[in-house]
């Protein structure tokens, strides 16, 4: 009976232990930007090992005011955690040390989703709280309506609407082609690149693929939604191209982070990101090939202006309009990912003029180029 209680009480003590044992993540902003609520990212092993964590226990994030924050455990598709992903929020050439323990976190709303929508035609839709998109697959294709560019649905709610709106949709209770209150789809698409897809660009001719023909998510919130399409193989001035879409949102975000593979005999393609451009005077362009960035606004309606625009970590090898797009070129090597940005907005929701767009294009441009640096200490 002594050895039992004092097995027992040396499990106490190291639960105990276990329980006031915390890492700190410094944030540094090496900008001149003030950067808030941006989601940072650190190896789930830094913490796991350093906590001691084993398989299935929870952590705690908490700031300097000791005010918990909501964190993603990311998969990206595989078993087991890679990362944490959390949202830290600095000022220009600042750090802030954020904490990370054992414990049971508070319950946070979810602010991203995507799901396959196969009662809409093989849709796949995802959002955040502040716009939604989609992209078409093979059952819309099946009725002769094919197009691999981006579509957008604008949104003045922070909520997440994709169910309802397909919901309400389909029931003919409400179109989400018209504003109840939340937002509508108003933008157009076709046989485009729509909201900045990428394309091979030979010949000086974008060479636009199908819809999709597979689907996999691979992490689906609460802060980050990651999904894969998949391509069937595609004409390229006269060979065959296969293409990989990755593309991940983030919740606050206006853009989303894109990672394009192809599979190709080339070792080297040229390639177009582009926005369709409209026919209706009054659209306006800004872009910096250099700085990488490309922006739109297009011309006002009734449902005011929609915004789209492009970024690069880097820079693009130049910016033109060309085949009815705003196309920002680079290339993409064999066996390599194409990374960059691509989203939209809307007047009716934070961006009253394209002259304010094109500031949060600029301002999200160089906060690529200049990532948040993170350190884990003890």
């Amino acid at each position: 009976m002594k050895k039992l209680g004092l097995f027992c009480m040396v499990c106490l003590l190291l639960a105990a232990c276990s329980q006031t044992k915390k890492i700190e993540v410094t944030v540094t902003n090496p900008s001149d930007i003030d950067r808030t609520v941006e989601l940072v990212e650190i190896p789930w092993q830094a913490v796991a090992g350093k906590l001691g964590l084993a398989d299935g226990m929870q952590v705690v994030v908490t700031d300097p005011s000791g005010r918990q924050l909501p964190y993603q455990l990311v998969k990206n598709g595989e078993e087991q955690v890679q990362s944490l992903l959390f949202p830290a929020t600095v000022g220009a050439w600042q750090s802030v040390v954020y904490s990370v323990a054992p414990g049971t976190p508070e319950t946070f709303s979810p602010h991203v989703y995507g799901r396959f929508v196969p009662e809409r035609k093989d849709d796949f839709a995802w959002e955040n709280d502040r716009a939604a998109f989609r992209m078409y697959g093979p059952a819309l294709q099946a009725t002769g309506e094919i197009s691999n560019g981006i579509d957008l649905w604008v949104k003045k709610t922070g909520n997440l609407v994709i169910d309802k709106w397909y919901k309400d949709d389909l029931a003919g209770v409400a179109s989400y082609h018209a504003d109840h209150g939340e937002g509508l789809d108003c933008y157009k698409v076709g046989r485009t690149l729509g909201l900045g897809a990428l394309a091979p660009f030979a010949n000086d001719t974008i060479w636009l693929g199908n819809n999709f023909v597979k689907y996999e998510v691979l992490d689906n919130g609460p802060l980050r939604v990651t999904f894969r399409l998949t391509y069937a193989p595609f004409d390229v001035a006269g060979e065959p191209v296969a293409e990989t879409r990755t593309i991940s949102l983030d919740a606050g975000n206006q853009l989303n982070k894109v990672v394009e593979h192809f599979d190709m005999q080339a070792p080297r393609l040229a390639v177009a990101s582009g926005i369709v451009l409209r026919p209706e005077e009054g659209g306006v362009t800004a872009f910096d090939a250099q700085g990488g960035y490309a922006a739109y606004a297009e011309p006002e309606t009734a449902d005011g202006i929609i915004y789209a625009a492009m970024v690069s970590p880097a820079s693009f090898t130049d910016v033109k309009t060309a085949c009815g797009h705003l196309l920002a070129l680079g290339e993409y090597e064999q066996g390599a990912g194409y990374t960059y940005y691509t989203g939209g907005g809307w007047s009716r929701a934070g961006f009253e003029t394209p002259e304010s767009w094109f500031a949060y294009v600029k301002d999200f441009a160089a906060r690529v180029q200049q990532p948040l640096t993170v350190k884990v200490g003890r």
